[in-house]
């Protein structure tokens, strides 16, 4: 009865907190889809996946892989440690670590279906574009690991998954959904402007405070 207290508690968190964050969110992603780079990028990535039988065998396993360092990168964030990484084309990956049960585990879980590595790297790398000559290369990189993403995820998003299984497709679902506003909206922002990552933060800390207030009283 805690654990399904603590989870509903945070889902109602993560949800206040998104809907605080999806105005600058819903914003950048209009200012990216405004990109013709991105979307040359991310029909380049559609045609090589259709016409390159060979990419789609390779795809498998750096899904597998990218998924499994997403686990280990979300452990290390929550200060535990990794103990042993399995990668299996065949039957897929697992990812093993000391403390497992507890402080961070339905983070460390869900974490390859909101923050894929491509995406994640590729952001944070951006500030080395600024130069107008490379910003079109940029875009089209970025419509390229944007479209990985949403496919991997996609791909990876089924009863079976193991993850999915241990957490609850319902559970999983609620976590996962204002996990990604809020998600894109921190990438975007230090895409766009590492400014925009204090406007977005500032954002979320106002509503989440005038939510917290009117929920308080409700409660109270």
């Amino acid at each position: 009865m805690w654990q399904y207290g603590r989870r509903s508690l945070g889902g109602l968190v993560l949800w206040m907190l998104a809907l605080a964050a999806l105005p600058v969110t819903a914003e950048l992603l209009w200012h990216m889809l405004q990109q013709p780079a991105w979307w040359g990028g991310v029909i380049a990535a559609v045609l090589l996946y259709r016409c390159w039988a060979g990419l789609r065998a390779h795809l498998r396993f750096v899904r597998i892989l990218d998924h499994e360092l997403s686990h280990v990168l979300m452990c290390v964030l929550w200060l535990q440690q990794p103990t042993r990484l399995e990668i299996n084309v065949q039957e897929g990956g697992a990812m093993h670590y000391r403390g497992q049960g507890q402080r961070g585990e339905l983070w460390i879980t869900l974490a390859p279906y909101v923050w894929r590595l491509p995406v994640l790297l590729l952001s944070m790398l951006s500030p080395l574009f600024d130069q107008p000559e490379y910003q079109q290369l940029f875009w089209l990189l970025y419509g390229v690991v944007c479209t990985y993403s949403v496919w991997a995820i996609i791909t990876e998003w089924h009863p079976q998954q193991t993850d999915l299984q241990y957490m609850g497709m319902r559970w999983s679902l609620a976590y996962v959904l204002p996990l990604h506003v809020i998600g894109w909206g921190v990438a975007l922002s230090i895409v766009f402007a590492e400014a925009d990552v204090l406007d977005l933060l500032n954002s979320m800390y106002e509503h989440f405070k005038w939510a917290g207030r009117w929920l308080w009283q409700r409660v109270s």
